[in-house]
Parts: C-alpha cells; sequence; structure tokens
C-alpha cells in the first residue's frame, strides 16, 4: 500500500512533497529506538509479532508505520511498475490531473480520497466503492471498504 501511495503522488507531481516526508521520517526514525532485534530482518520481526499484543504498543506500532513508509519512499518506484506488480497494465503515460495544494488534516482527507478516485477512473482503472469514516479514538487503527 505504501508503495501505491509514493507511486500515486509522485505520478501527481509531488516529489517536492514526497521529499519534505523522506527528511522528517528520516529525522524521526533517528531519534526513535528501533525495536527489531539484531539478527532479524525488518519483515520477519514484524510477521513474527503481527496479530499479537506487542504491535499495539505504540512505539513498536510507529516504528512499523515510520519505517514502511520510509522504505516505500526509498524504494521510489514509478506507478506503473507498482500496477504491473498488482496485475494492472492501464497505460498511465501522460499526467491527467492538475497539482493541487492540499492542507493537511482530517478534513481534507475525503478531498483527496476522492480526487485520487477520479483519477483512477481518469486511468480507466476500476475500483470499490469507497467510504470514509474518521474516528478520534487512537486506538483504532483500521479501514475498509463500504458503501457510503
Amino acid at each position: 500500500m505504501n508503495r501505491f501511495a509514493v507511486g500515486i503522488w509522485k505520478y501527481a507531481g509531488y516529489e517536492k512533497e514526497l521529499k519534505s516526508l523522506q527528511k522528517m521520517l528520516s529525522e524521526i526514525l533517528q531519534n526513535i529506538k528501533c525495536p527489531v532485534p539484531d539478527h532479524m530482518s525488518f519483515t520477519d520481526y514484524y510477521e513474527s509479532i503481527w496479530e499479537t499484543d506487542q504491535i499495539m504498543q505504540v512505539p513498536i506500532y510507529g516504528y512499523f508505520q515510520f519505517k514502511s513508509v520510509q522504505m516505500a519512499l526509498e524504494d521510489g518506484s514509478e506507478l506503473a511498475t507498482v500496477f504491473k506488480e498488482m496485475g494492472i497494465h492501464n497505460d498511465i503515460n501522460h499526467r491527467r490531473c492538475p497539482y493541487k495544494e492540499y492542507l493537511v488534516s482530517a478534513e481534507t482527507t475525503k478531498e483527496v480520497l476522492n480526487d485520487l478516485q477520479h483519477l483512477l477512473d481518469n486511468m480507466g482503472i476500476e475500483q470499490p466503492v469507497v467510504g470514509m469514516i474518521l474516528v478520534d479514538d487512537p486506538t483504532i487503527q483500521c479501514g475498509g471498504l463500504f458503501d457510503e
């Protein structure tokens, strides 16, 4: 999912914002303790604790989120590459969306999601109906597809 997110933002012209995010994540990760034991890879460690209470510890889950996004940014795959890996072979050579500046806030999440859906529609990518519910509880970390 993170590689898709990086690819779509890159495709839509947000390279400057992605570089800024990468810098911010680097600074954050330099200042928090890595919970991954020396003898394990990042992936092996998180696979071993997934669906356990350990993953719900804020420092452990926070590190997972920050590092996962950083790894996707470092990978830097183009959207077409990510789509091919997902089995989507649509032609996406031409950018079909104007650059738009978004506020970083809960209030703009639906706008961003709608704009992303329009962008995918313009590429001819079929997608499920997606809705969003914002929850004011930091212990709830879930998402789902549903009819609005």
